[in-house]
């Protein structure tokens, strides 16, 4: 049996604790009885909202339905082709990120009803050149103190994880973590 590096269970344990580290909307969390969920008071919760996909983590069929970009790296490097260097994409979707989900749209998100957003993102947003980086929390900040001043909710979902949920060639460049036998002792 291959157990998972030292190196990889403690960068694991350090993204849990910032994870956890985030205020919650009150001292208490959401959390599960059974098959309910409950509010930080013990009352029934149901998520009324919305998905923001194709903001931390492009998807071709997003991308108004342009299905020769599968993939997020596809996409960056078609940028990266098109501007000159991938120091021009890095500010391209630096500059996305930034834009794409303001305090406007969530005001307005919750305007129209909903409690809550889904906030898919790329494990690359913490991982880069093999290291742990804490980029990402840049862009999680933003939208959890735009969704805690509208008392909103927010699902984090790292939608594009290290490995691969499904064989196919169009996804064999994603983190390739796994499939490296040093990663485990």
């Amino acid at each position: 049996m291959r157990l998972l590096s030292p190196a990889f269970l403690s960068a694991a344990t350090t993204f849990a604790h910032l994870l956890l580290q985030l205020n919650p909307v009150s001292s208490a969390f959401v959390h599960t009885s059974g098959t309910k969920i409950l509010d930080e008071n013990g009352e029934p919760l149901f998520f009324s909202g919305i998905n923001l996909g194709n903001w931390l983590v492009w998807e071709g069929y997003l991308m108004m339905g342009d299905f020769n970009y599968r993939t997020h790296t596809q996409f960056f490097n078609e940028i990266s082709a098109a501007l000159g260097g991938d120091d021009k994409a890095e500010e391209f979707e630096y500059q996305w990120r930034m834009n794409y989900v303001d305090e406007k749209a969530i005001s307005d998100l919750k305007e129209l009803g909903f409690n809550s957003v889904r906030v898919p993102f790329n494990f690359k947003l913490f991982y880069k050149n093999d290291m742990i980086v804490d980029d990402g929390f840049e862009f999680f900040d933003r939208v959890i103190s735009f969704c805690r001043t509208r008392g909103m909710y927010v699902l984090l979902d790292m939608h594009g994880a290290p490995g691969e949920c499904i064989f196919n060639p169009l996804f064999l460049h994603h983190g390739q973590f796994f499939r490296n036998f040093d990663n485990f002792s």
